[in-house]
């Protein structure tokens, strides 16, 4: 028995095995709409900024031995070297960027889009998942903004109470139209 309505937020541990086999069949075909390429670009451009604060450490390099040998000897001046020397934190904060946005991309490649499989709508962020049942849609409405050549649609999908998803995969209104309940205005 279900509990909940309207979008929820999972992750695909959540869905019965049935419905992660067939999201797995959905991510293999034509079905799955990928927007990695919207949201990649800024994870890239963290890449690079961590890539800059590594490269500016190394850099410095030489002076990080003078650097740690005055803190042992005066370790109140810590906050001065975090302003005199900001590449030696900055380095380190690289590092970790860098590695954020390395793991997140193994977590999210090929895994991040929009997808209609047959139980609902399904929002799809590495193991994350936003998912609006197909009983549970109140209506799902393709709109176009924009004037003559810089058009764009969205697909508006609001749920029984009152919850919504929005996306740019207006791809997936015939199919989302096919398989939702025609009661409810859809």
């Amino acid at each position: 028995m279900r509990l909940m309505s309207g979008v929820q937020k999972l992750t695909l541990a959540d869905l019965t095995q049935a419905e992660r086999d067939e999201v797995e069949q959905v991510l293999k075909t034509d079905g799955f709409v990928s927007d990695e390429g919207d949201t990649m670009a800024w994870y890239l451009l963290l890449f690079l900024a961590g890539m800059l604060a590594v490269g500016a450490g190394i850099t410095f390099m030489g002076e990080w031995g003078e650097t740690f040998s005055l803190l042992a000897e005066e370790p109140s001046l810590a906050p001065m070297v975090l302003v005199n020397a900001p590449h030696i934190p900055g380095f380190f904060a690289g590092l970790g960027l860098m590695a954020y946005c390395a793991v997140h991309f193994l977590q999210v490649h090929k895994r991040h889009g929009w997808l209609a499989p047959s139980f609902g709508v399904v929002r799809l962020r590495g193991k994350k998942v936003r998912l609006l049942r197909y009983q549970d849609l109140a209506s799902c409405e393709r709109e176009q903004f924009g004037n003559r050549g810089r058009r764009f649609s969205v697909l508006t999908m609001k749920a029984k109470d009152g919850t919504k998803l929005v996306s740019y995969a207006t791809r997936l209104f015939d199919g989302i139209q096919a398989r939702a309940p025609k009661a409810g205005g859809v």
